[in-house]
């Protein structure tokens, strides 16, 4: 029986298929790596913001609650001081309510759609820069 060696071109062949699979396995980590990373940034900006919202409302409440002890006082009756404060956040919550505005959720949405084409723009720019150094 004779064994025939492969060709050149065959171990050429052979090599390209595998250079062309190890090059896109590494396109795909660095994708998942690229996205993991935009999603993290996006989480920790919006943990963030959600504390210091959060913060920034319990002062309002207490600063609100002081005011209707304050004004409680002065008209000789808190229940009256109450209703004065609460007032104004009753009408606010009747009027958000009632005009059922997609204006917070497309402001939130432009803001996450502008980080991620941002993030993009730096990496194509990246990717660009070092293909023209080679």
């Amino acid at each position: 029986m004779k064994t025939e060696k492969p060709s050149v071109e065959e171990n050429q062949e052979e090599s390209l298929t595998s250079e062309i699979r190890s090059y896109v396995e590494k396109r795909v980590q660095l994708l998942i790596l690229t996205i993991s990373e935009r999603v993290s940034n996006i989480i920790a900006n919006s943990v963030q913001k959600i504390m210091g919202m959060v913060l920034l409302c319990f002062a309002i409440y207490f600063i609100f609650l002081a005011l209707g002890f304050y004004i409680g006082e002065l008209l000789g009756n808190y229940s009256y001081g109450f209703a004065i404060v609460s007032s104004p956040f009753l009408l606010f919550g009747f009027i958000l309510l009632k005009r059922k505005s997609n204006r917070i959720t497309e402001k939130i949405q432009a803001d996450i759609i502008e980080k991620m084409m941002v993030d993009v723009d730096e990496a194509t720019d990246d990717d660009s820069t070092k293909k023209l150094e080679k």
